[in-house]
């Protein structure tokens, strides 16, 4: 999510999960059109009972490989995120940092790593225009870890680090004007019975929600897997519905005016998430678990 009170929603162009572009001039940033908090878009439920989200997608997807204009490569700021499910692989290494290239991708959070604490310290280092921050995978676990990809020339405005278990990782850029621009990137775990994780879960939430809070004053960005469904919370939201306490960090960033920056096409929003049945290997179910 994008803090509204310090930036303004430009287009979005989507490779993998979720990819924003914003006005890199943020000294001088103010809205020259209505902003719609949390797409007010059709539910995806409806895609899936007409069987429209193969064909959608795969139409989407074809209108994004056009080249940007110079003049957005040079008054943009391009951020993306993607949950990699594990990028131990030297060769998936490789493919992320070629396709940050061939978007032109500025930063890029990474989410569900994998990586230990030595595996970190030498992945995705083949290309010296990006600099890599990590946080691993805790020891006992089987997934896990963040990372955050950034060009060179933003990567010297960054003066500190924030980590917080294999959940959370943040980056303080301090940039001309005295501006200063918090990055986010998190991994919220998923709900089930386990007791640990659902603990994991909410502190997880709550120290996102401390990192937002302590640059009220600042411009923010909150991106990742938040195993939230943030149709489902837009749906309920828009028709004036109760919205459940599993949802506290999505009110928090609506009633904040952080705009949701995920891409949409045909009056659709993009999933990040489908499932297929085993037999027919149609889509099942979608949800939209990860955004900007």
């Amino acid at each position: 999510m994008i803090d509204t009170d310090n930036a303004t929603h430009r287009n979005t162009d989507t490779s993998d999960e979720s990819v924003s572009s914003i006005d890199n001039n943020i000294n001088n940033v103010s809205a020259s059109k209505p902003i719609f908090l949390f797409n007010p878009f059709i539910n995806h439920k409806n895609i899936i009972s007409s069987q429209k989200v193969t064909p959608m997608l795969k139409k989407y997807f074809a209108t994004q490989n056009s080249d940007l204009s110079q003049h957005t490569l040079n008054s943009s700021l391009r951020i993306a995120s993607h949950n990699v499910n594990g990028i131990n692989s030297p060769a998936k290494q490789l493919s992320l940092l070629q396709s940050m290239r061939h978007k032109n991708i500025d930063i890029m959070g990474i989410c569900d790593t994998r990586l230990n604490q030595k595996n970190a310290n030498f992945a995705c280092q083949s290309d010296y225009n990006y600099r890599t921050h990590w946080t691993p995978k805790s020891l006992n676990s089987t997934s896990g870890g963040l990372g955050i990809i950034i060009h060179e020339q933003y990567n010297r405005f960054v003066q500190k680090t924030i980590r917080w278990n294999d959940r959370i990782l943040a980056l303080d850029l301090f940039m001309s004007g005295r501006n200063r621009l918090r990055i986010i990137n998190v991994y919220i775990p998923p709900k089930n019975s386990i007791s640990h994780n659902k603990l994991l879960r909410q502190h997880t939430i709550n120290e996102t929600l401390k990192l937002i809070k302590d640059v009220s004053n600042s411009h923010c960005i909150v991106m990742g897997d938040f195993n939230m469904d943030l149709d489902d919370f837009t749906s309920l939201a828009n028709q004036g519905l109760h919205i459940p306490s599993s949802y506290n960090l999505l009110s928090y960033l609506r009633n904040h005016n952080f705009i949701d920056s995920h891409p949409t096409f045909d009056d659709y929003t993009i999933p990040t998430f489908i499932r297929k049945d085993s037999s027919s290997h149609l889509p099942i179910g979608i949800s939209r678990l990860d955004t900007i």
